[in-house]
């Protein structure tokens, strides 16, 4: 199962509630759904910084360390692909969490777990922020994800965001920006 059928099926266990009589314990799929999105987040940091996803290789890929792996192009764009669409899931999956809690009609399980991927959503930006400005430009395909957290009530993630969106948006990107919007 991925990421969204597990949060698809909290949902539905949560609006049953369990038996106690019945001898049978189900997964616990909130909490999955968080252990696995810890992991997407870590991955999604590394793809990041690996050289070669956001921008060209400054290297021959021959080196065997882990650490220091050089993408592809081939790989490259696939790993984009990945990093945009799984940072758009996380986004999109906290904004419908904390839409949730700041209504008030989310209970303490559904507290703790905006609490957990608001930590994750902040490692994520924070990972953001400390790109390089040419690395940066590759970003720009979650403008409107990011401009929709904006109205967070954390304060951390409406700061990092801003931090995110200032830069995309100063002068020395959006120059490139404009000349990758136009490309398209």
């Amino acid at each position: 199962m991925g990421i969204r059928q597990w949060d698809t099926a909290a949902a539905i266990i949560g609006q049953h509630p369990q038996q106690i009589n019945v001898g049978i314990c189900p997964p616990q799929y909130a909490e999955n759904a968080l252990y696995a999105r810890k992991w997407m987040v870590k991955l999604l940091v590394k793809l990041m910084s690996t050289d070669g996803v956001l921008s060209e290789a400054k290297s021959e890929p021959r080196t065997c360390n882990t650490d220091t792996i050089i993408v592809e192009k081939e790989h490259s764009l696939k790993a984009r692909s990945v990093l945009h669409e799984e940072s758009r899931c996380l986004f999109s999956a906290f904004l419908e969490k904390e839409a949730v809690v700041s209504r008030g009609t989310a209970g303490p399980v559904k507290v703790l777990e905006i609490d957990y991927m608001t930590k994750m959503v902040c490692t994520l930006l924070e990972g953001i922020c400390t790109l390089e400005d040419s690395n940066l430009v590759a970003m720009s395909p979650l403008i409107p994800s990011l401009t929709a957290c904006i109205q967070i009530n954390d304060r951390s993630v409406r700061t990092l965001v801003h931090r995110v969106l200032q830069r995309l948006f100063q002068d020395g990107i959006s120059g490139r920006l404009g000349d990758e919007i136009s490309g398209m």
